[in-house]
């Protein structure tokens, strides 16, 4: 509050989104994961290299969304920051690679990967082999979500959107 007077105050409040939520792959659990993230503050970007994708095209819930040429560019488009969270979602775990290599180098307070624990460990492992940093590997969370044996999208984006609120308020 600001006193301009006796009598008068002035409120000044900053207004815009605190944190950025990237996700990369537009299919149904994006979909779920964005319609119940768009009501929290997070402002949503939304990546994915299928243009004639119906999830894509259905979802309203994202304040950006782009269909890039391939994952190969989408380094091109995630800045990292101490107040970005990025969600991978794509087809399958050759696409997840490819975006973990692209966004390996930039700095997220949340950095997620939906693909499953036996795909994922091999991938994470080779990558190690090939000289990618042990610890910054450790930090990529795989499979994400909390672990609560969700079944269909929506309930998955439920256990994701906890884990991340989670990371947001540090529990």
């Amino acid at each position: 509050f600001e006193r301009n007077s006796e009598t008068e105050f002035l409120y000044e409040e900053k207004l815009g989104f605190k944190n950025k939520l990237i996700i990369v792959g537009g299919g149904h659990c994006a979909l779920a994961l964005s319609e119940l993230m768009s009501k929290m503050d997070f402002h949503i970007a939304l990546f994915d290299d299928r243009a004639d994708l119906n999830t894509l095209a259905k979802n309203r819930f994202v304040h950006e969304k782009a269909v890039i040429e391939s994952y190969e560019k989408i380094g091109e488009f995630v800045i990292g920051g101490a107040n970005v969270y990025v969600v991978v979602m794509t087809l399958g775990f050759v696409f997840d690679e490819i975006v973990i290599r692209k966004l390996f180098d930039k700095e997220f307070k949340y950095f997620g990967v939906l693909g499953s624990r036996a795909k994922m460990k091999p991938l994470l492992k080779n990558l190690e082999k090939e000289g990618f940093d042990k610890e910054k590997l450790k930090q990529i969370r795989t499979p994400i979500g909390l672990k609560i044996h969700s079944r269909t999208p929506e309930e998955i984006a439920v256990s994701i959107a906890a884990e991340i609120i989670a990371v947001k308020n540090l529990v």
